[in-house]
Formats: structure tokens, C-alpha cells, sequence
């Protein structure tokens, strides 16, 4: 509320005081809603993004398990086309993290400028009503790290999924059993 001089003391100066205070005040309401919105939309895409990570580590556990069953349990047995069976594993295993990066990348792309509107409305909460920041800003370091993780963490599957059809394919094929 803005100081009256003393020489206006009239009503008119006390309605304009007391309306610039309540336009203030609803400047700042309003920054609050759209924070709390924000804050919302951010919580639910980071929760997508979230579940997007765990399919992929239990997609990724589930079809290693199979490999690794084929691999060691299946292959002294006569099954024939283990090589094919391995390695359409390890393909499927590569689609499947190839489509959970491109959840991944819609879930980060949707939360992005969410974080960046988010910052302008607390900044301008910090000038209205000298509210300090509810999140601490993200450093160029960390920033640096989430955006790697979120990248790195696939190409580190698929490299891995690439070993292992790299060895499957190399791996001698069991002698037929003699019947001597």
C-alpha cells in the first residue's frame, strides 16, 4: 500500500491507495494460480517421463532374461536357428528402446518450456511480492548431466544389445552329439 502525504488525507486518496494495493495483490493471486498450474503440468509430465524410464529398464530386464535363457539354457539342445532366435531378440529389444527414447524425447520436450514459464512467473512473483524462488535454478553442469542421462541411457542399451549380437554371431555352434 502506497504512503498518503499528509497534506491527502481525502477518501479519494485512500480508495486510490487501497485499489492499488488490491491490483498489486491480484497481480500476485494471479501469478500464484499460474504457478501452481505450472507446477501441476510439470509434476505430470515428469511423472510420464518417469513411467517412460521404467518400462524401458523392465522391457529391457525382461527381454535380457529371455536372451540369456536361449543363450545358455538352449544351446548345447538341438534347437535349430538359435543365431536367428538371438538375434531377433536382441533387434526387438533395440525397437523397443528405440520407441521409449521417443517417449522419452516428447516427455522432456513437453516438459521444457513448462520449466521455462515456470521461471519467468517466479521471477515476476520476485519483483511483485519480493517471493523468493521456490525451485533453486538448474547450473549448467547439472543441466548438462539430466539432458546425457536421458540421451546417454539408450545408446547405452542398444550398444549393449549390439555386444551381445556381435557375440552370439561369433560363438562356434555345438558339435551334433557322435553316437559312438
Amino acid at each position: 500500500m502506497r504512503a498518503l502525504s499528509p497534506t491527502d488525507g481525502s477518501a479519494d486518496a485512500v480508495r486510490e491507495a487501497a485499489d492499488a494495493a488490491l491490483a498489486q495483490d491480484d497481480d500476485r493471486l494471479a501469478l500464484e494460480r499460474e504457478l501452481d498450474r505450472l507446477n501441476t503440468a510439470i509434476q505430470g509430465s515428469a511423472a510420464a517421463l518417469g513411467q517412460h524410464l521404467s518400462w524401458l529398464i523392465v522391457a529391457q530386464a525382461f527381454l535380457l532374461t529371455a536372451f540369456i535363457i536361449v543363450l545358455v539354457g538352449a544351446w548345447s539342445l538341438p534347437l535349430p536357428g538359435k543365431r536367428w532366435l538371438l538375434t531377433g531378440i536382441a533387434l526387438f529389444a533395440m525397437l523397443a528402446v528405440s520407441c521409449t527414447y521417443l517417449g522419452l524425447r516428447a516427455a522432456r520436450d513437453r516438459v521444457g518450456p513448462l520449466k521455462l514459464q515456470r521461471q519467468r512467473v517466479e521471477d515476476a512473483l520476485e519483483r511483485v511480492a519480493a517471493r523468493p524462488p521456490a525451485f533453486a535454478r538448474q547450473g549448467t553442469v547439472t543441466a548438462l548431466l539430466a539432458q546425457a542421462s536421458t540421451r546417454g541411457l539408450p545408446l547405452v542399451v542398444v550398444a549393449g544389445w549390439v555386444a551381445l549380437t556381435l557375440y552370439t554371431l561369433a560363438l562356434p555352434l555345438p558339435l551334433p552329439p557322435s553316437g559312438d
